[in-house]
């Protein structure tokens, strides 16, 4: 059963064309990159773009010395006992190519400050994955795919192997769970969680890279 959403969130719709000094605020949504055009905003779709010469003056907020991203990040964060429904339609196109050296790359991630406590990774020749488990392939490059993740976001300490916490993430791809981890832990005590979603990759681009991914239709709720 689909979970019911409330408080559903389409910041797509109200992102700015352009940004100043790397960090644009719309609505719920924080918006970093490493230029200007790093987001490109048509018709509702969100398109985040890595640079290939990295980040340009007044944008060096979305780099580090061998990373950059072009993300917009939920500023409203989730904690432990929150049980949140995340849902996106993403789209690689068919020409992605990444062989920076440093070449994973991140669309989409579940952030404690800086720290991952989940993340989606898309290659060229691999498609659009989390923790190994295959959400498209290749062979879906260029067409739109709905994503979901349900989390019941838990810090409970575990007293045993054997002992089952209340965490659960379940990740839901095209309608069919791809990936599902019960029972344990899934962040710190500490921990408060935001959704970002475009790309994260390598500083430097490899000539001939390619490096785009679109979304749309971001909702956030409960299930």
């Amino acid at each position: 059963m689909r979970p019911a959403l409330r408080n559903t969130m389409f910041p797509a719709v109200f992102l700015p064309a352009a940004m100043a000094a790397g960090i644009g605020l719309a609505n719920n949504f924080q918006i970093i990159g490493p230029n200007e055009t790093a987001m490109d905003i048509q018709d509702g779709v969100v398109t985040a773009r890595l640079s290939n010469d990295g980040c340009a003056a007044g944008f060096e907020t979305a780099c580090t010395p061998t990373r950059q991203r072009a993300e917009y990040q939920l500023t409203e964060g989730h904690a432990h006992g929150d049980k949140v429904a995340y849902r996106w339609e993403v789209n690689v196109p068919k020409d992605l190519r990444i062989n920076a050296a440093d070449f994973h790359l991140y669309a989409g991630r579940f952030l404690s400050g800086d720290k991952p406590a989940l993340q989606f990774f898309v290659g060229h020749d691999y498609g659009y994955e989390i923790s190994r488990k295959t959400c498209f392939g290749p062979i879906g490059f260029g067409e739109w795919h709905q994503v979901e993740v349900r989390i019941m976001w838990d810090s409970t300490k575990k007293k045993g192997l054997k002992d089952k916490t209340p965490g659960e993430i379940h990740v839901i791809c095209d309608g069919k769970e791809v990936y599902s981890k019960t029972g344990r832990p899934n962040i710190k005590p500490d921990d408060t969680i935001n959704l970002v979603l475009g790309l994260e990759g390598a500083l430097k681009l490899a000539d001939g890279d390619n490096v785009s991914v679109s979304y749309r239709n971001i909702e956030v709720g409960s299930w």
